[in-house]
Parts: structure tokens; sequence; C-alpha cells
């Protein structure tokens, strides 16, 4: 799934709010929260960000008041990251998915998420192709602890030797590989992919 950019974030938040959505002032806001993104107190809230609702909206709180952002718009600017339609999902993962599912690959959805994921996959009609799902807001651990792996495990069949993980992020995706999970890193992916083409997904499944 792609992540949507700042100004992807403020503008409809803008409008919704019934506020100028100008491109100079949307530009404005996303540079000054993409600033604010890594100021060392932001950096240190972030570490914390989706062990729970209160924890993400607490660390979107410290980057919207140290980028000057007034209360009413940042509230509304951490929610729309719990609106899980704003987030565009690959022409291509549905098809993917349903592939891996028809040759008996189990799958796991891993991810540092601050609320329920299932929703999106069930909007997308292959809820049932997931094996298990390990949602760093349920666990209460983040990646790459490894208790987020371990708790992907718990939900299939294969041991970890048997598994792939695939994720986007060297830092935190790598997590498994102490428990003997292969971990394939793929390029972060920030434009829209046509059918067909190549890309990773922000989802990060792990696949036995």
């Amino acid at each position: 799934m792609r992540y949507p950019t700042p100004e992807e974030r403020f503008g409809p938040v803008l409008e919704a709010l019934g506020r100028p959505t100008g491109a100079a002032e949307v530009a404005r806001l996303a540079r000054a929260f993409r600033e604010a993104s890594l100021h060392p107190a932001a950096i240190e809230a972030e570490k914390r960000c989706d062990l729970s609702a209160a924890d993400h909206a607490e660390t979107k709180r410290v980057i919207c008041e140290i980028a000057g952002i007034d209360s009413e718009l940042g509230e509304a600017v951490e929610k729309s990251f719990g609106d899980l339609t704003t987030y565009e999902t690959h022409p291509e993962t549905v098809e993917v998915i349903n592939r891996l599912s028809d040759h008996g690959v189990e799958i796991v959805v891993i991810s540092d998420f601050h609320v329920d994921l299932r929703p999106a996959f069930a909007s997308l009609g292959i809820l049932d192709r997931i094996a298990g799902f390990a949602i760093s807001f349920e666990i209460g651990r983040m990646k790459p602890n490894r208790e987020m792996f371990h708790a992907a495990l718990a939900t299939i069949c294969a041991p970890a030797e048997r598994c792939l993980m695939v994720g986007d992020n060297p830092e935190s995706d790598c997590g498994g590989v102490a428990l003997g999970i292969a971990t394939l890193i793929l390029p972060v992916v920030r434009e829209p992919q046509t059918s067909g083409s190549s890309g990773g997904s922000g989802l990060s499944p792990a696949v036995s």
C-alpha cells in the first residue's frame, strides 16, 4: 500500500475544516511537518508511535506542536492516519495475495500500525486469504522487536526457516532474521503502480 505524502494528508484535512487549500499553504504545512519529524523529540516519540492509538496521537501532537500547527488542524491530521481509505493499494496486491494463497502459501501481515488493518483487507475481499496478523498495537511491541515475529509465526504452521519476510524498511523489517526468517527488503514505492509493474508493499507480509 502506498503511504500518503504530507501534502496528500493536509489538502483533504484543510478542505474538511473549511480552511484555505491553496497549493502554497499545503506545501508550507507539509514542509513544516516534515522538518518537525526530524526533531529529536519527534524521533524519540516515534519509537512508541504505533504501540497504541494514544501513543500515535501523542507522537503526532509533538510533531505538530514543533511544526507550529494549531491543535484543531493537528488533531484532524492525526486522525487521518487512522483512516484506512487514505492508503492506496497497489493494483497488483490483490492478485498476488490470491495467487500465493491458491498455491498454499500462508500469508501473515506484520505491521507497525495503531489501528486494526483487517477492515482494509476485508474491503479488498482478501481477508480470508490472510492466515494471521501481527499488528503492533495488539502485540504491544514494534518491529524489529522479535515478539512481533514470534506472534506472526504463532499464526501459521511453518517453522521460521520456511518463511520469507518481505518488507521495505531495513531497520525494522529485519527483526525476524535472528529467528531464522529469510528477509527480502524491497525499495519503498512512493508513486502509484500500474498493473504488471513491480513494487514493494507497505503491508510487509511474511509468507511461508
